[in-house]
């Protein structure tokens, strides 16, 4: 009987896991969510050009060098992680449901590698700056 309890309780957490329940907290998760809800798109209030000066300097004040490069109706916004890795930051304008102009912001990894933390770091800064 004592068996039997075990793998009961044992399927149940399985059930209970694949239902995704949102009460129990179990505080597992190890950062991976907060990574994966960062993402790598935003869209923002304001012109590309100006989104633009704006992530430069961010990454600047971050210890990163930024190189801004228009590119037709795009914006790009060079840049190197810590680590080395190359990354671009494409920017496209974008109407929104108002008429006010936004920038659809994403990150594009160029040596076929990511660093997360890197993509984190710029898009919190980014989340944080818009909010104001």
């Amino acid at each position: 009987m004592n068996r039997a309890s075990l793998a009961l309780c044992a399927v149940g957490g399985f059930l209970l896991g694949l239902a995704g329940c949102t009460a129990l907290d179990l505080g597992l998760d190890m950062g991976l969510p907060a990574a994966e809800a960062a993402g790598e798109v935003r869209v923002v209030d304001g012109k590309p050009a100006d989104v633009a000066l704006t992530l430069q300097a961010t990454l600047k004040k971050a210890g990163l060098e930024a190189t801004v490069v228009p590119d037709g109706a795009t914006v790009v916004v060079q840049s190197k992680s810590k680590s080395g890795l190359q990354f671009a930051l494409m920017l496209k304008s974008q109407r929104a449901a108002d008429g006010r102009e936004q920038t659809h912001v994403s990150m594009e990894w160029l040596d076929n590698r990511k660093d997360q933390q890197t993509s984190v770091q710029v898009f919190t800064e980014l989340d944080r700056q818009t909010k104001r």
